[in-house]
């Protein structure tokens, strides 16, 4: 067997060329919840990028359940969701947000909830990403900076701070910046 790091939520051994990622969290039949949805992407990862492993086994700890779904007792009415969205040939996009909502809140109660997203963004290619961005505002250079939006989703606050090196921020033709800070 291979060393593999320690996890909370599951258990990762490679055996015989085969990786075993086993969900263990049994006394609530192997429901998920955020840690472990990030402990499984590590494990795929980790998995993905070993010479010696050739299958990948997904399996759940204990005789009752592989897996029910989301453990909904974990978020106590917090949802909380963070990962990484990757653009070609750009770094990583890296979020957090987090909405103390319960299941069932109309659309109005989610417009006035409390709102904590953040984004950091080492450096994006404007040029490969052009799905992301308006093309009229953003369509070359590279965008790097974070941002933070606060407050209510109705009327977030945005703070932080963004930099746009060697290339063009216009407003729809009403208004054009140069490189540098914005």
């Amino acid at each position: 067997m291979s060393e593999a790091p320690k996890f909370e939520d599951i258990i990762y051994e490679v055996r015989d060329r085969a990786a075993w990622i086993i969900i263990n969290r049994p006394n609530v039949y192997n429901a998920f919840r955020g840690r472990t949805l990030e402990e499984l992407i590590k494990a795929f990862h980790l998995a993905a990028n070993d010479r010696n492993v050739a299958s990948i086994v997904l399996t759940g700890a204990g005789e009752k359940a592989f897996c029910t779904g989301g453990d909904q007792s974990a978020h106590q009415g917090q949802y909380d969701g963070r990962g990484v969205i990757g653009l070609p040939g750009s770094s990583p996009v890296n979020f957090t947000a987090n909405f103390p909502l319960p299941i069932g809140t109309d659309w109005n109660a989610f417009l006035a909830s409390p709102l904590n997203v953040t984004l950091d963004f080492p450096s994006i290619f404007l040029a490969n990403a052009p799905q992301f961005f308006h093309p009229e505002i953003f369509h070359e250079g590279i965008l790097s900076g974070n941002i933070s939006l606060s407050g209510k989703l109705q009327h977030p606050r945005i703070d932080g701070e963004a930099g746009l090196w060697s290339g063009t921020l216009s407003g729809g033709g009403r208004t054009s910046f140069g490189s540098g800070s914005f």
